[in-house]
This record gives C-alpha cells, structure tokens and sequence, in this order.
C-alpha cells in the first residue's frame, strides 16, 4: 500500500519540531524521547552526562557558558529565501549529547560503529523560518549523507526520489505539508515547508 503522504511528512516534521525546540517529544519517526530544556540561563535540565542540550540564545548558541554547537553547519542554512528569514541554532553530540537529534535511537549505535564513529562526530543545525518553513542540516562527519538518511526512521526511506531545484532530493507530503531529503557529501539536509514554491525555493538555496 502507498503511504499517506500527509500524514508522512507530518510526522517527519513532527520530529523536526522535536529537534528545534528540545521538546519531550516521542516522534513516530524517530522513536526517540527528547529531554526538555529549561528556558532560563541556557542550561539543560538533563545532569551531566544525560545528554541535555543548550537552548539557543540571540546568538543560536545559548549562553556564554554554553559551548557553541556547529557555526560551520549553521553557515550552510540561507539565511533568508524570498520574504522569509530564518533564525539559526545548532548542537554537536560532543557539547549537547544527542536530546534532539532526529535519529532511530536503536539504529545509531551500530550505524556509528559500523562508519568508524561516535557521538562526537555529529552534529545539526536548524533553521526556523518566519514563514513556518524549517532547514535542518545533519552532519556525521565523513560519512556519506545518503547513509546518514537511513538512521532517520522508516519514513525517510518511503519518500520518493525527485528533482528539486536541479538537486536530487527524496520528497513527499501534501498541499500545506511539504517535506524534502537532500544528501550532499556528508551533509544531509532536510527541509520542511507549507508552501511548495517556497520549498523550491529554499533548496535552491542549499548548497
């Protein structure tokens, strides 16, 4: 049977949200409960070595007692597409633990020992757009994005491959619930967005 594309990319997004907003959220693709933040000071209400992450402050990083996440994979999110801008927070599994990270929490573990990795090799930043669109870039350090893309959930893999903006991408959804996968080297992107011009538009501007 074809999968209900809506009802797909709502839980596709779901985790998404999950990620952005540190939320307790068991998302249906991730299988992954995800501790909340506290909103004040920058500090996780996870204990040291509970894999808490930062909440992000003006300058997507938290605090100044919060370590930075990943500048250099923030940099890979536009910064604006068309009328929309889009705010920027990132986290790397060696400063913030993995609470957030849309991951198959039972499919990581042998994922990372099987590329020769670990917890300190990954990280993902995330782009709120004013427009309800979100951008997610997911990084485990030298491992190819279209493997990463399988560690996601169930979900990713029953996408379809498509042409987006002259990039091969993996998409699906429905009118106000657009969703797409899109590997590039080591990075895989991942965006969400309720219009699918907008969606074009903002995975032409992914590198």
């Amino acid at each position: 049977m074809t999968p209900d594309r809506r009802l797909l990319a709502g839980a596709l997004a779901l985790a998404v949200v999950a990620a952005a907003c540190g939320a307790t959220i068991e998302s249906t693709i991730t299988g992954v409960v995800t501790p909340a933040p506290t909103l004040q000071g920058g500090q996780s209400t996870a204990g040291p070595g509970q894999g808490g992450q930062p909440s992000g402050g003006p300058s997507g990083y938290g605090n100044s007692t919060t370590a930075p996440g990943s500048p250099a994979l923030e940099r890979q999110l536009p910064d604006a597409v068309g009328a929309e801008t889009f705010a920027k927070t990132s986290y790397s599994g060696s400063g913030a633990g993995l609470a957030g990270a849309p991951f198959t929490s039972n499919a990581l573990d042998p994922f990372l020992k099987e590329n020769g990795k670990t917890i300190a090799n990954i990280a993902w930043a995330v782009g709120t757009g004013s427009a309800r669109s979100t951008v997610m870039a997911i990084e485990v350090a030298g491992v190819d994005a279209a493997k990463t893309m399988t560690v996601l959930g169930p979900g990713a893999t029953a996408l379809s491959t498509a042409t987006v903006a002259g990039k091969t991408v993996r998409t699906g959804g429905a009118p106000g619930f657009w969703v797409v996968l899109y590997p590039k080297g080591d990075i895989l992107f991942w965006v969400q967005c309720p219009d699918s011009k907008q969606l074009d538009a903002i995975v032409a501007a992914l590198p």
